[in-house]
């Protein structure tokens, strides 16, 4: 059996075709449309990994990274951002949060195995 990994993004095409993707190469995907209800499924499940989109319509991914860390339950979960952002400026702001790495959007269907393992090595 794969990993379990919870996919937070806002958007239902990309959310539901992230989920696809992870499920058919063995992992067990969970998913969440909004920050809150990400932190709730990942205290619940405490997935192998979350692949967190940062502009979220409550609370943006950053802030997700940051109540997961705070919790000892889900401290130790791996997290990528998942990121559309346009500047340099973003993506240093990105990176400077503490992410475990960073997916750009659009995804890359054909690296999206090779990217997921190498965050859950």
């Amino acid at each position: 059996m794969g990993a379990r990994i919870l996919v937070i993004d806002d958007d239902p095409v990309g959310r539901r075709l992230v989920t696809y993707l992870l499920e058919s190469l063995g992992h067990v995907a969970s998913a969440a449309s909004d920050g809150e209800g990400g932190l709730a499924l990942a205290r619940r499940d405490v997935p192998d990994l979350v692949l967190c989109d940062v502009q979220l319509p409550d609370i943006d991914g950053c802030e997700v990274l940051r109540r997961l860390r705070a919790d000892a339950r889900t401290a130790g979960i791996r997290v990528v951002a998942l990121s559309a952002a346009a500047t340099d400026a973003e993506r240093a702001r990105i990176d400077a949060a503490g992410f475990d790495g960073r997916l750009d959007k659009p995804l890359r269907i054909e690296t999206l195995g090779a990217d997921v393992d190498g965050f859950l090595r």
